[in-house]
């Protein structure tokens, strides 16, 4: 996706994504964030001047799916 498309969209840094998974009951941190983005899950644009990470609300949503699933993994085990 391109910066002109996201443009478009609300982009948040991966504090703000952390901090929106909180309100929802969800604590996760950072390097936790990244982990999902290495697995990838999320692909954040990144800044070109100092590699910001800029994520979508798509990018949060795809993350509250992966521990859902995850914890409903576990409440089957």
């Amino acid at each position: 996706m391109s910066i002109a498309e996201r443009t478009t969209e609300q982009l948040l840094t991966i504090g703000e994504v952390c901090r929106a998974l909180e309100v929802e009951g969800i604590a996760r941190s950072a390097s936790w964030v990244r982990r999902h983005e290495d697995l990838g899950l999320i692909a954040p644009f990144r800044t070109r001047s100092v590699g910001l990470r800029l994520y979508t609300l798509a990018d949060v949503e795809a993350l509250k799916v992966a521990i859902r699933d995850r914890e409903g993994s576990r409440d089957v085990a």
